[in-house]
């Protein structure tokens, strides 16, 4: 199957929101509550998904089949960083809120895709240097990040449906994120 990665565009939000789900429960199972992962409904959450897209608060790309780009495998959105109470400043200069892939189209390189196209708007666009993305650490995908050779900033705790988590906070520079993706994906 080919596939095409092309900037979020009003009317991605059902299946952005489907991408979300369907990957949660593939990618956490075991890892979170599952009455949470039981939770999550990607119908609900399209008229939100909608909206963000739509304002252009959360710059993103997804991955969607080559002979139809309304089926969309995956997404990448991000932004500025968000702060938490106890940070005076940000952490970095942008963050990746969501990098999620379809199980089939996993360990393709397309996640790869995905952010090197929108850390490169980050830098293009920007001029930010640094970017920071926040794992669970029980997360599968965990290696992903760590071929990026990141800096591991601190440690979170996180509650889902009750149950405390933690998550890693991993901060990179761009220009060596850039450079390291290119060698994965040309």
């Amino acid at each position: 199957m080919g596939v095409t990665i092309r900037p979020m565009r009003p009317g991605d939000g059902l299946g952005v929101s489907r991408v979300h789900v369907d990957s949660w429960r593939a990618t956490y199972d075991g890892v979170v509550p599952a009455t949470y992962l039981a939770s999550l409904n990607a119908l609900e959450n399209e008229g939100e998904r909608e909206g963000t897209i739509f304002s252009g608060h959360e710059p993103g790309y997804v991955a969607a089949d080559a002979e139809n780009e309304q089926d969309i495998l995956g997404f990448i959105a991000g932004g500025n960083p968000r702060t938490s109470e106890e940070e005076e400043y940000p952490l970095a200069d942008k963050e990746i809120y969501e990098l999620y892939l379809l199980e089939e189209i996993q360990k393709q390189g397309i996640g790869s895709r995905l952010l090197y196209q929108l850390l490169n708007d980050f830098k293009e666009e920007d001029e930010a240097e640094t970017w920071l993305v926040r794992v669970l650490v029980a997360n599968p995908c965990l290696p992903f990040y760590d071929g990026l050779e990141p800096t591991y900033v601190k440690k979170d705790t996180i509650v889902l449906d009750g149950e405390e988590l933690e998550e890693w906070v991993l901060r990179f520079s761009i220009e060596e994120t850039l450079r390291l993706l290119e060698n994965k994906i040309n």
